[in-house]
């Protein structure tokens, strides 16, 4: 494939998934994965777990970060363009138009059901997401990562009591893990 013809392949695929991504970045995820992972083939699942978790250590929304990094991987610097362009130019379009279908339509009932359906929709695809790192992260050939499991769950009561910053308890476990698999596992 020429380098034109993978640049709009790259383009078209996250045109693709910013228009199906609904509900915010995480509830996005498992569609970003089906189409990089199982459908282009441009990734694995661990690269795409490794990729996630780089994601959440930049600024910025994780669908946005996720096409910049692998339209670089695939393409260069052209093709991280690219596919932040894709990945951005439908959302603005979309934005514009529902904010102002909004503002016009708020206090209506079939505005309030349709938010409704959607938002039961949403909750479903955080389930997925979630699921989804739980099976590739927790539970790693078959076995629980027992290790893995203590960090989620530290993780997860510190982000819960809302005592440290989540950069904070990210790069926390990430120092934790890189000095006990250094010098003790």
């Amino acid at each position: 494939m020429s380098d034109l013809g993978l640049l709009l392949q790259i383009f078209l695929s996250f045109i693709k998934i910013d228009v199906l991504c609904f509900g915010g970045a995480y509830a996005a995820v498992p569609v970003v994965q089906q189409q990089i992972v199982e459908v282009q083939g441009w990734m694995t699942t661990g690269e795409f777990m490794d990729l996630l978790a780089i994601d959440e250590l930049t600024p910025g929304p994780i669908v946005v970060n996720c096409a910049t990094f692998v339209g670089n991987k695939l393409a260069g610097v052209p093709g991280g363009i690219v596919a932040t362009m894709g990945c951005v130019l439908p959302t603005m379009l979309i934005a514009f138009l529902l904010v102002r279908l909004y503002v016009k339509y708020r206090s209506a009932d079939t505005m309030n059901d349709a938010l409704s359906g959607i938002k039961s929709v949403v909750a479903a695809l955080l389930l997925t997401a979630v699921l989804t790192f739980v099976t590739s992260v927790i539970v790693v050939e078959g076995q629980v990562n027992f290790v893995g499991l203590g960090i989620a769950v530290v993780a997860f009561v510190l982000m819960r009591t809302k005592r440290f910053d989540n950069i904070a308890i990210i790069v926390g476990s990430g120092i934790f893990s890189l000095l006990l698999y250094t010098f003790v596992l």
